[in-house]
């Protein structure tokens, strides 16, 4: 998918209130080390008067500023200040998006299938010349599983992720905690494990006082460890 991360509710007017992100704590920043390097990677966001995700900006002069008008929103990606390409995110009545046009120095589209639980179901891309179809699964009110199917110059080929849960802990790091649930509602729960082309990351979090997290720390069978810091909004 090319939503940007996590990208992920917003309505479909800037006169409507926004009540998907009522009382949800709000990521302020974002920093992610990893094994064998003393850099890190650091992202700032940022929220318009409503609480809706507006954007963000890196260590690393990479931005995107994201507007809403009237049943679109508008993402625009910038390199060291030059226009990459500009998203363009199509909402439907419930405010769900359904359609995404890419304009710039890379174009393509993709669309949006959901269910009547407003979960998203399947999205069909064309980008870089290829055409690719993902189907999601859902276990009660966790995203478990997707499969995507790629095609390019006749030759096909799959990829399947499929994601395990703590039934104890509940995520404050999905979409809405960025401002923006238009992909349809997050999953709950935090990921234990997820499992790629047969490499398993495991998940491990710490807690603030308000069961906030603010540290994610993942590592496969190689103990290769990602770590993850989080701070949120006032």
């Amino acid at each position: 998918m090319v939503l940007l991360a996590f990208v992920y509710s917003c309505k479909k007017d800037e006169e409507t209130e926004n009540p998907a992100t009522e009382n949800v704590p709000l990521i302020a920043t974002r920093a992610i080390t990893y094994p064998g390097s003393s850099n890190v990677d650091s992202t700032y966001y940022v929220y318009d008067s409503q609480g809706r995700y507006a954007g963000y900006y890196d260590n690393h002069k990479q931005r995107v500023d994201i507007t809403y008008s009237g049943s679109n929103v508008i993402y625009k990606a910038y390199d060291d200040n030059t226009l990459k390409y500009t998203d363009t995110y199509t909402l439907n009545a419930q405010g769900m998006a359904t359609q995404l046009v890419r304009t710039g120095a890379v174009s393509g589209t993709e669309k949006y299938i959901y269910n009547n639980a407003n979960q998203l179901t399947h999205s069909v891309s064309m980008f870089y010349g290829s055409h690719d179809t993902t189907f999601y699964s859902y276990e009660g009110d966790n995203f478990t599983q997707s499969i995507t199917r790629y095609e390019e110059n006749s030759v096909v080929t799959r990829d399947t992720i499929r994601f395990e849960y703590y039934t104890d802990k509940v995520s404050t790091v999905n979409p809405a905690n960025y401002g923006a649930t238009f992909m349809g509602p997050s999953s709950k729960n935090l990921i234990r494990k997820k499992t790629m082309r047969q490499i398993i990351r495991d998940y491990t979090y710490e807690f603030d006082s308000q069961n906030r997290v603010i540290k994610e720390t993942s590592a496969n069978g190689d103990n290769v460890v990602n770590t993850v810091h989080y701070t949120y909004k006032d």
